[in-house]
């Protein structure tokens, strides 16, 4: 930094971020050809949090000093908050070509790979880093982020309270540890560690966001809304804490469809209202028009690899007929799996949107020219939606892994079906409501599934068990399975998931229970396991399996009917409560579907009291499924091609 600069430095530092602006703005009009002041306005620029402005500063900074490490890794930087993360990466292989052995450049470079989903790369030039400086707290955190990327859970919290014993104020440290803590379900350790993150990062609104992502699996609705609406108070943009503020609301009472696709058009109006060209939208139609090719069909998801929408992704994907459909993906997430792995090597086209911004996805979307877009995500971790809402597509449908409208003007169709979406719901949506004539779920088992095989209790009890999300297992649903238990006394109740051996979820479960009359020696909490084979084996354990409300189960309502458990739930309200009994028709079991709270403690005494009934289905449930609509993937890729096409003829006649 040149000499006349450094009381800049210290003045700005000394500003609100605004004040240090205009202070540095007047210094470089002053002292056009000094690259500190370039760079001194940068950083005020990005602490008031006008980044597109701090990137040009910077680059100017960069243009000014070509062989500055500094300025071309503080460009990158900059870059980096904008999403662009290729010239990113280019400005801070050009800061190491001007510096080899800077440090900082490495720990940037490292965070753009991270990204990117580069990992071995990112740990490569992190640990260059910790060589040129030992103990250097940014390349610690940053490999400790890059270990929890790549499911190294045990040496990424070694690693984040090493940066917090170095730095006990390490506010990011802090929220790090809390959020690894929460995934693996220690939730009672993540409470006061994320706590201690909100106190020493009151302005992150990340940090406030995973506060209300924990206090929500803990069932604490109302402090998990307060913490959501904090975060999106301090940015409005802020897309984990929106996306926690459904899920709270969904799992809710006040979670109506309605009041979500308000919630959803507003958030989408406010953030993603980037408007569509219209132009483009009338190119890419006459292109669809003039061409006999198969249609165009592109898939935009979250979803490819390990994760729960993915099987029913994977059951139709690979049925579509390419002289109708020319299929390609387009991964939003790049997932370091072997069921990822496999997703790629079967895709004919396989386009990551991993690193680019909005814009230029939406470019390389637009140059496809694609006649149908459909979006699998919706408000879910690692969408898309504001490539969506750029149009990119002739047709735009969303599809399977969201459970309300999304509330974007640009989304023409909600795919569903019948009892999912019935029509006395459409004016919940802003989208076209476009029902299958089939169930929309087409399930994909697991290959390595144990064989059912029922191992009855040694005392005579009747195990009734849930291996949803613990979150979905509110006051509802334990007043609900309270009524049930009452009516038969014999009964045990069994749950498995992340936070089963929680303290806190612990108690807030047996307290709720024993308001309802229900002891503590009649519940018993089954630990997550890693292993799904093994997941799906307990199940042998299992008599009747419950549904959740008002958010019911769907991945895990087709795991236990695959291995042969019987499940019961409630025709639920609005679709997240509807997912159950769309499954159990698709699979020709509508006996099981409740329409109210009293059938269902109705249905599941039946069950509970037919023994031979309960044999016969653990040895021949699993062969009705494989036969039923629920496993008919052939069958649901016509149903979708059909549709495609449908869309495409009423977006050619304009309708």
């Amino acid at each position: 930094m040149s000499t006349a600069s450094e009381p800049l430095s210290a003045e700005c530092d000394l500003s609100s971020p605004e004040q240090a602006v205009s202070i540095a703005t007047a210094f470089t009009k002053r002292n056009p050809e000094l690259p500190s002041g370039w760079s001194i306005l940068a950083e005020s620029l990005c602490r008031a949090g006008d980044h597109e402005a701090a990137a040009l500063a910077a680059e100017e900074a960069a243009r000014l000093s070509p062989d500055s490490a500094s300025a071309h890794s503080n460009l990158g930087v900059m870059l980096k908050k904008l999403g662009r993360l290729t010239e990113a990466e280019s400005a801070l292989h050009r800061a190491l070509q001007c510096d080899p052995e800077f440090p900082a450049a490495y720990v940037n470079l490292g965070g753009v790979l991270r990204e990117l989903g580069r990992y071995t790369e990112a740990e490569a030039v992190c640990r260059r880093a910790i060589d040129l400086a030992p103990g250097m707290i940014e390349a610690l955190y940053l490999l400790g982020n890059i270990y929890r990327a790549t499911a190294r859970e045990k040496e990424a919290e070694a690693l984040y309270r090493e940066v917090i014993a170095r730095a006990s104020n390490n506010g990011q440290a802090h929220s790090s540890l809390g959020l690894l803590l929460m995934d693996q379900g220690r939730l009672s350790e993540a409470e006061p560690i994320l706590r201690r993150a909100s106190e020493l990062r009151p302005n992150d609104p990340l940090t406030h966001a995973r506060l209300g992502i924990l206090l929500a699996k803990l069932d604490w609705t109302e402090a998990a809304e307060k913490a959501s609406r904090a975060a999106l108070a301090i940015d409005p943009s802020c897309g984990a804490a929106f996306i926690n503020l459904l899920h709270v609301l969904a799992y809710s009472k006040s979670g109506s469809g309605e009041a979500l696709c308000q919630e959803a058009r507003k958030w989408c109006q406010a953030t993603l209202a980037v408007g569509a060209d219209p132009q483009a939208r009338k190119q890419i139609t006459t292109h669809a028009r003039a061409s006999a090719r198969p249609l165009r069909v592109g898939i935009l998801s979250a979803e490819f690899g390990s994760h729960v929408v993915a099987c029913f992704l994977n059951s139709w994907l690979w049925e579509i007929d390419p002289n109708r459909i020319e299929l390609q993906l387009y991964p939003a997430v790049i997932r370091n799996d072997p069921d990822a792995e496999m997703f790629q090597r079967r895709a004919l086209s396989w386009t990551p949107l991993v690193g680019l911004t909005d814009d230029e996805a939406a470019e390389r979307l637009r140059a496809a020219q694609l006649d149908v877009l459909v979006e699998t995500s919706g408000h879910t971790e690692g969408n898309r939606l504001g490539v969506l809402a750029r149009r990119v597509a002739p047709v735009q449908c969303h599809y399977i892994g969201y459970f309300a409208s999304t509330g974007l003007n640009a989304m023409d169709y909600f795919m569903t079906d019948e009892i999912l979406i019935p029509p006395w719901h459409d004016s919940h949506f802003v989208e076209q409501v476009w029902r299958l004539p089939r169930t929309r779920y087409a399930y994909d088992p697991l290959i390595e599934a144990p064989a059912p095989a029922w191992h009855q209790d040694q005392n005579g009890r009747l195990r009734l068990g849930s291996f949803n999300n613990l979150a979905k297992v509110g006051e509802q649903t334990l007043a609900l399975w309270s009524r049930v238990m009452r009516a038969l006394p014999e009964s045990m109740l069994i749950l498995k998931g992340r936070g089963a051996e929680d303290a806190a979820v612990q108690t807030r479960i047996l307290e709720t229970l024993r308001g309802h009359g229900i002891e503590g020696a009649r519940l018993e909490f089954w630990p997550y396991t890693p292993s799904r084979s093994e997941h799906l084996a307990l199940y042998n354990q299992i008599d009747l399996a419950l549904d959740t409300i008002p958010f019911n189960s769907a991945t895990t309502a087709c795991d236990a009917l695959w291995m042969g458990t019987p499940l019961v739930t409630v025709l639920g309200g609005q679709l997240a409560g509807r997912q159950a009994a769309s499954i159990l028709t698709g699979l020709g079991r509508p006996e099981w579907i409740a329409r109210n709270n009293d059938e269902f403690v109705d249905v599941v005494a039946s069950l509970a009291s037919d023994i031979p009934l309960r044999w016969h289905l653990r040895e021949s449930l699993r062969a009705q499924m494989e036969t039923s609509e629920l496993c008919d993937g052939r069958s649901l890729a016509r149903a979708l091609e059909d549709s495609f096409e449908a869309m495409a003829r009423q977006q050619n006649a304009g309708k």
